[in-house]
């Protein structure tokens, strides 16, 4: 068992799938009370202004599956999950999110810590 997991710009490449696959080992192998800082590109109405604005630096312009990326062909190179998906699936693995999420430069947020979003979360 493990006090911390940590996924940087991870999950931004990823299938959903294979992200719902990843969320179930690290809820398996994450001790209570530990914690996960992971890296996301979150859909929410802020970033989806942002992109149909033609504001965002990342055009998350197809949907494929169940995501949008910026690259039909190559879906992996950037995608990006919708945020209440990746809220829920946080709860599905008994994972609480320590608020508030720090959403990124990505889509020209002005109070940002890194370029993707982040999600900082403790098991419960």
């Amino acid at each position: 068992k493990f006090d911390f997991i940590y996924l940087n710009s991870v999950f931004t490449h990823m299938r959903t799938n294979d992200l719902i696959n990843y969320m179930n080992e690290i809820s398996r192998v994450l001790k209570k009370g530990g914690r996960t800082f992971i890296t996301y590109f979150l859909l929410n109405d802020h970033s989806k202004s942002a992109i149909d604005n033609d504001e965002s630096i990342i055009k998350f312009k197809y949907f494929v599956e169940d995501f949008m990326t910026n690259d039909k062909e190559n879906p992996e190179e950037a995608i990006a999950f919708d945020e209440k998906f990746i809220r829920d699936l946080y709860v599905d693995n008994k994972l609480r999110i320590i608020e508030p999420i720090r959403y990124g430069s990505w889509c020209r947020d002005n109070d940002y810590l890194s370029f993707q979003d982040i999600i900082i979360a403790e098991k419960f």
